[in-house]
Parts: C-alpha cells; sequence; structure tokens
C-alpha cells in the first residue's frame, strides 16, 4: 500500500489549488486529508480526488477537503514572547475575517503558546474544546518545529506540524493545522460583553 499512497500524494499535489496532503488512520479507514486554497471548482477537486484515490487504493478510505474553498481563514497577525515582573510569557495575536483578538499564556516554548493560540481563537468566536495534550520540538534545517497533539472529550484528539522561525511560532502554526479542519466547519460567533 505505500508504494500507491506515495503516488497518490503526488498526484493529489498537482490538483489546482491543493497545498497540504496528509494520511491518517481512524479505526479501520484511511483518512486521506486536502487542504486547498481557493481552488478553480470545488465540486470538481472533490471528483478528481475520489477518482485518484479509488484508482490508488485497495483499502477503506475516506477523501476530505478543507480550508480555503473561499471562506475566510485564521491569520497569525504576531507571536512574541515577553518578559513582565521577571516572568516570561506568550502573546498571540490571530486575525479572523477582519477581527483580531489576543492570547497569552505564562511561560515559553510550545505548550504556553498552543495554549495561548487557543484563547485567541476563543475571543475571535471559535468553538474549540480543545487543550494541549503533548507538544514535542524538534530542530530543522528549516527553523524550530513542533509536533502536537491536541484532545476534547467530545472531539477527540487533532494534530499539527509546524517549521516557523521561533519554538513559539512553530507551535501557533501547529496548533492552527492542527484545527484546520475543525475551524473550516463552523462560523466565528465572537463573545458577546
Amino acid at each position: 500500500m505505500t508504494a500507491g499512497v506515495d503516488l497518490l500524494e503526488l498526484e493529489l499535489r498537482r490538483l489546482p489549488g491543493v497545498s497540504f496532503v496528509a494520511f491518517t488512520h481512524r479505526r479501520d479507514v484511511l483518512v486521506v486529508q486536502l487542504v486547498a486554497v481557493d481552488p478553480p471548482d470545488a465540486g470538481s477537486l472533490r471528483a478528481k480526488g475520489e477518482q485518484l484515490c479509488a484508482t490508488h487504493l485497495d483499502v477503506a478510505h475516506v477523501l476530505e477537503i478543507s480550508a480555503g474553498m473561499g471562506m475566510p481563514r485564521v491569520r497569525v497577525v504576531s507571536v512574541e514572547r515577553r518578559t513582565a515582573d521577571d516572568r516570561s510569557m506568550v502573546e498571540v495575536r490571530l486575525a479572523h475575517d477582519g477581527a483580531h483578538a489576543v492570547g497569552r499564556r505564562r511561560g515559553e516554548g510550545a505548550v504556553p503558546a498552543a495554549e495561548a493560540t487557543l484563547e485567541a481563537l476563543v475571543r475571535l468566536g471559535a468553538d474549540v474544546p480543545f487543550a494541549p495534550q503533548t507538544a514535542a520540538p524538534f530542530e530543522s534545517h528549516l527553523g524550530d518545529g513542533v509536533m502536537l497533539a491536541l484532545r476534547s472529550e467530545v472531539a477527540g484528539e487533532r494534530y499539527g506540524l509546524a517549521v516557523a522561525p521561533s519554538v513559539e511560532q512553530a507551535a501557533v502554526r501547529a496548533t492552527l493545522h492542527a484545527l484546520n479542519r475543525h475551524l473550516a466547519d463552523q462560523t466565528f460567533v465572537p463573545p458577546s460583553g
């Protein structure tokens, strides 16, 4: 199956608008995940993706397409590490559809950055019933990387991976990567007051 998955990934990456391809197992099903940014025709993208999956896979599978598709996306405005009262703090600024929000957490590193990201998302009006479960920083020739697992009692687990100039920036991007499909399916309702 590995050769089929490798060929499938190459073919899927060539489809117009596709910016990311991933494979995960959920129970006995292979989940093929596509992230598409402003594809020319969403219906055609799904049809071509389904056809390629059927051609290259001989196992039970499901195709999930998320983000882009003309919907506003969450954008990282800034990630800063600050020191106040001899304590480190991570401050994350996010934007979505013209709205801006800030999340802050004491500490430094991947977990406080992920928590600050979740706080900023809630302030933007997203429903995010997740908390960081684990975060594993790693070094890359491209910068600092973070592999992140988020856990929710109601929504299960989500996983993200990102590389950026700092561990905190990578953690913010990994958090958004983990929540990409979850955020794409909802309407943001900013909290009142």
